[in-house]
């Protein structure tokens, strides 16, 4: 995991860098023309940094949704699924679903992969014995362009696990970033990733298994909330699979079985309280956040 969370600090030490010069662009202060595109050398100054006939702008080129931010998901996207792919033949594999260490089964990583696949081998278009074929990470359909934004990775961090404490690395190692103090103007609490989960309950709190659902929104704040407890793992799965299986609104909060829809609004305003006040999510799982 130490790989994913320094390969992801990079990331988004890159998007960063693409905002902070689309801020630049945006405001006027153009320093360059993309008129005569980039060269290496003198020797190459007709040298074109984009494909001809195609628009080039300074969104297109080094916006938060342009080529550059596109290979810096890439890179992202490579160098995670290499790292999964040399842990798996280097480690014993039990199987298609085996559990794996933080929590990783093998369909998402197996996703990943496709996507990749997908990226480097197909030109970037969803195909239906790749991509089309997603169980955990249906992002794309077969057919569509794969075009990589923050949403992707933090659904896919979040289902990871990625952002618990790795505690073989001293001190710990997270992925920090900040946030606004309040939500932006017009944020609709859109929820980007849901995940049901069972875990073991210390005997302090009760002992038996509980049932959890896991949120993060689409600025990286996370909540986890409390189902119900039981005496026995199996007690808990049909209502675990429901969960998963759920429909979610257009804000994506889950609609639950028997208790209808999840409301998006109180759920972040109480996710910014809980984070305010400095506690921690039930599920070490979520991303871990540091307000600045």
């Amino acid at each position: 995991m130490l790989q994913v969370v320094q390969a992801t600090s990079e990331l988004f030490f890159l998007l960063e860098g693409a905002e902070r010069i689309e801020a630049r662009f945006s405001s006027g202060k153009r320093w360059f023309s993309f008129e005569r595109g980039f060269a290496p050398s003198p020797l190459s100054m007709e040298l074109l940094s984009h494909m001809p006939n195609q628009p080039v702008t300074w969104a297109s080129e080094l916006g938060c949704n342009g080529r550059m931010v596109q290979l810096a998901y890439l890179g992202w996207i490579a160098r995670v699924d290499g790292a999964w792919e040399k842990y798996r033949k280097n480690q014993e594999f039990g199987g298609e679903k085996s559990p794996l260490p933080h929590g990783v089964e093998a369909s998402l990583w197996g996703d990943l992969h496709k996507i990749r696949n997908d990226l480097l081998k197909n030109r970037g278009r969803a195909q239906r014995k790749n991509t089309g074929r997603c169980e955990v990470l249906r992002w794309f359909k077969a057919g569509d362009e794969i075009h990589l934004t923050l949403d992707h990775v933090l659904d896919f961090l979040h289902h990871v696990g990625t952002y618990q404490s790795l505690t073989s690395v001293d001190p710990p190692l997270d992925v920090y970033w900040c946030i606004r103090e309040e939500p932006p103007a017009g944020f609709s609490f859109r929820i980007l990733s849901n995940r049901a989960f069972i875990e073991s309950i210390p005997e302090e709190h009760g002992s038996g298994f509980g049932l959890f659902i896991s949120i993060v929104f689409s600025d990286g704040i996370p909540y986890s909330a409390f189902v119900r407890r039981a005496d026995e793992h199996a007690d808990l799965m049909d209502e675990l699979h429901a969960i998963q299986g759920a429909p979610t609104d257009e804000f994506g909060a889950l609609i639950l079985p028997g208790v209808g829809r999840m409301d998006a609004a109180a759920i972040y305003a109480a996710a910014r309280r809980m984070l305010r006040a400095g506690d921690v999510p039930i599920d070490p799982g979520t991303p871990r956040i540091r307000f600045k």
